[in-house]
């Protein structure tokens, strides 16, 4: 009987004073023969949305209000990203592989 609970236990964290901390929907659209990429912030709960990408030794960053878009260049294969609500820090943030194409992040943090 423990999938009631596992289903449950999101909402009985927000009913029981859980809150939303953080939380982000963007969306990376890289077009690596362009060497080109465009960050969509859908939604942001600090109504922005932070990107960093790591090419080679270079870091480029780029930011966008929740509902518009924004873009960098110099952006190719064996590019990293990360993507949240503040500047990311490269010390505390994973980075992950920039695949060519569209790539949805999402992230949202619950605390008590």
């Amino acid at each position: 009987m423990k999938w009631p609970c596992l289903i449950l236990a999101p909402l009985l964290l927000t009913a029981c004073g859980g809150k939303t901390e953080r939380s982000m929907h963007a969306e990376l659209d890289a077009d690596f023969a362009k060497g080109e990429v465009l960050l969509a912030c859908k939604e942001s709960s600090s109504g922005t949305c932070h990107a960093l990408f790591l090419v080679d030794t270079e870091r480029k960053t780029v930011e966008a209000a929740a509902g518009a878009s924004a873009g960098a260049t110099g952006v190719g294969e064996g590019a990293y990203y990360c993507v949240d609500v503040a500047p990311p820090d490269t010390a505390k943030c994973r980075p992950r592989a920039l695949n060519s194409g569209k790539q949805i992040v999402r992230s949202s943090t619950v605390v008590k």
